[in-house]
């Protein structure tokens, strides 16, 4: 098939001029500055031709024209992988905020024992926390299950509790809470009205034993407390909130 866009190239490179039957490209002598919304001309490293007859200068009409260039000029920053399975959310909201709201707290696990947290959207993908952006641990001095970097991924504990694969975020009393992200460096997941958020905590509920901690979940497009949006108040053990 004839390629109208090589054939503009290698006369813009000759620094051949084309009859007026033509129009756009063709039209430029010595491939130079293009003509608004018709024809464009660069050299390899994407900087526009100042001489039609450089190495490398070539022209291509865009829009307005009847060619477009096929090469890819995606935002720089932005990934050009195939990420059919995960599809960018364009919710107003980012993040979770568990504030514990245990008091008093006792034991080698104070507080609300978080396994994991997770945001489910409309045709029913869950996503599980990937990033921990903040957090406050209370009750140090009891606390064996300190490390926030358990309560990320899926629900992994097994209801064990020397399992290690858990948060115990330490009590209200020492204003324990830990904010929570589901971006991936290939995904940007936000979320909307209608999502339901999962926390997955070992007690009662889940595990048949312990005891179910009370907490406090919002949402957040900011990775600070300042911005939130109360989601539930109160709750205990494993249970799900739909974002209003």
């Amino acid at each position: 098939m004839f390629n109208k866009v090589n054939f503009w190239v290698a006369l813009c490179v000759a620094g051949l001029t084309i009859p007026a039957l033509f129009t756009a490209c063709g039209d430029l002598e010595d491939c130079t500055a293009p003509e608004a919304g018709v024809c464009e001309c660069t050299d390899e490293s994407g900087a526009q031709c100042d001489d039609g007859t450089a190495e490398g200068c070539t022209c291509v009409e865009v829009e307005g024209g009847t060619t477009t260039p096929t090469s890819n000029t995606s935002n720089p920053g932005t990934s050009n992988s195939n990420t059919s399975n995960t599809t960018p959310a364009t919710g107003a909201y980012r993040y979770v905020i568990l504030e514990d709201e245990t008091d008093p707290v006792a034991g080698d696990f104070p507080g609300a024992d978080v396994d994991a947290i997770s945001i489910t959207d409309a045709s029913s993908a869950e996503f599980f926390a990937t990033t921990v952006e903040d957090f406050n641990i209370g009750a140090l001095a009891l606390n064996q299950a300190t490390d926030t970097n358990q309560l990320l991924g899926p629900n992994d504990a097994n209801c064990e509790a020397n399992s290690g694969k858990f948060t115990a975020l330490g009590g209200g009393a020492d204003d324990s809470y830990v904010i929570v992200g589901f971006s991936t460096p290939d995904t940007d997941v936000t979320f909307d009205s209608g999502t339901v958020i999962t926390i997955y905590e070992l007690g009662n509920t889940l595990c048949g034993q312990f005891d179910d901690d009370p907490y406090t979940v919002s949402v957040s497009a900011s990775d600070d407390r300042g911005n939130a949006v109360l989601v539930g108040t109160q709750s205990q053990g494993t249970n799900s909130f739909t974002v209003p």
